[in-house]
């Protein structure tokens, strides 16, 4: 993609940007900052390579009893060769394509560096980036996803949005309600289609169909037992406080969302704002209802990365699709004061809504360095991580899964999850819990195999760490 000069330092600046996300998360993955989903996911993406199931982990067994993670597999391509940070290199791939895409068809207008680097490259975005504590999410890519989505219906290219329509789609369940909400907004609010029209229902058909089609997927992988009926069963014994969590959470996402509507009023879109928002019902209710599988618990609600990170991506794509001809800041001061601003503006809402301080969630990496710096395990670990094969695996307490992230891990306190049988049991004295529920199921490994290997802080770790 060529790009005109002015373009080309937008782009040098907005890969910094990136550049500094990378070493921050790399930072905070190598000291043990993220667990159990990132894992779940790497795993869940290559261990099909090893002769594992398809979309089976040691964690959750069968996903497609959960969700259609039917992009995951593909990103094999990644975690092959790299492990868990093959996962962020395809989130920041995915951000710079979508980056270059706008800047080669778009003009370093002040509305366009606005929306760049103060929403898709805004302290929101690195949020999900960062999303801690888990790591990384799909559902993630949505947000990046929709720009390039929306980029590619606004400039006409018919095989980038073939491919991007399709990733999103198999992405998750609900990814095909995220395409439908944007191709449709953009047939009603740009092409001026008439909700009726043909083309509208036989977008809404199609979709409907493929939408429908996952959640039997998924009630037949399951044996009839879903996610979703979960969540219906939750609103059927407690209606009210589930009504009351669902209005508590919209009210909140508005507020988290007053960046993208400040957009909009400076576009004199609110029209085109209010049609979005009523075509976002239905992602809405998707991102309630899986939240509803943890009620009463709201901290994995609407407002959770992995779910509004879908919200989002409906009211950035709608951006991209705006025009940029009404903006009223016109000066480069302007425009860069207005970006602090809207920095300001998210990193007062994560504060204030999700309790989630992005400097002080940064600076306390010198903190967690500083555990392991004592931890007397630490070293021994380390060193089983880099003798121990690539393909064996493993089951070691949680706080270090990120040394042994390109090895099969086993859950130490879901053993019934296994797909295989671990090579190495790790265990201390502190992990007794587990380690009682893995002893009664491999009671008879040592005289079988002879790979058990039990560390605690009476016994020295042994000197060789080869099986």
């Amino acid at each position: 993609m060529k790009l005109a000069s002015r373009n080309i330092k937008i782009l040098v600046l907005s890969i910094g940007l990136l550049v500094i996300w990378a070493l921050l998360k790399w930072t905070k993955f190598g000291l043990g900052f993220y667990f159990s989903d990132l894992y779940v996911h790497d795993q869940l993406s290559r261990l099909w390579i090893l002769g594992d199931p398809l979309l089976h982990d040691n964690r959750f067994g069968n996903h497609l009893a959960l969700h259609n993670f039917f992009l995951t597999p593909f990103l094999a391509i990644f975690t092959a060769p790299f492990g868990v940070p093959g996962l962020f290199v395809v989130h920041l791939l995915i951000i710079t394509i979508g980056i270059i895409l706008y800047l080669k068809h778009s003009e370093p207008t002040p509305f366009n560096l606005w929306m760049l680097f103060g929403l898709f490259l805004g302290p929101f975005a690195y949020w999900l980036f960062d999303n801690r504590p888990y790591g990384w999410h799909p559902e993630l890519l949505y947000f990046p996803l929709a720009w390039i989505l929306a980029a590619t219906i606004k400039f006409k290219h018919s095989k980038s949005l073939f491919f991007c329509a399709l990733a999103i789609i198999l992405l998750r369940e609900d990814g095909v309600i995220l395409f439908w909400t944007i191709a449709t907004f953009y047939l009603i609010a740009h092409r001026k289609f008439h909700p009726l029209s043909k083309e509208v229902i036989l977008l809404s058909l199609g979709c409907l169909l493929i939408f429908i089609s996952g959640l039997l997927l998924l009630s037949f992988s399951g044996d009839g037992n879903s996610r979703l009926g979960e969540a219906l069963q939750h609103f059927q014994s407690q209606p009210s406080a589930s009504l009351l969590n669902l209005l508590t959470a919209f009210g909140q996402f508005l507020l988290l969302s007053l960046p993208f509507m400040f957009l909009y009023l400076t576009q004199h879109a609110m029209r085109k704002w209010l049609i979005l928002m009523g075509l976002s019902i239905p992602i809405i209710m998707a991102a309630w209802i899986s939240g509803l599988h943890y009620f009463p618990d709201t901290y994995h609600g609407m407002l959770w990365q992995p779910r509004i990170a879908g919200l989002w991506a409906v009211l950035i794509a709608g951006l991209v699709l705006e025009n940029h001809e009404t903006f009223i800041l016109k000066k480069k001061w302007q425009v860069a004061v207005g970006i602090l601003l809207l920095w300001a503006l998210q990193f007062g809402l994560l504060i204030g809504i999700r309790n989630h301080n992005l400097f002080t969630m940064t600076t306390d990496i010198w903190k967690e360095k500083a555990v392991y710096t004592r931890d007397p395990f630490y070293d021994s670990y380390k060193k089983l991580a880099q003798d121990a094969e690539h393909h064996d695996a493993v089951s070691v307490p949680y706080e270090y899964f990120h040394l042994f992230h390109r090895h099969v891990i086993i859950w130490p306190d879901y053993p019934e999850k296994k797909l295989r049988s671990p090579d190495y049991i790790l265990a201390r004295d502190i992990d007794s819990l587990w380690h009682r529920r893995y002893y009664s199921g491999y009671d008879s490994l040592q005289i079988q195999t002879g790979l058990w290997l039990k560390w605690c802080k009476e016994l020295a770790p042994p000197q060789s760490l080869t099986k």
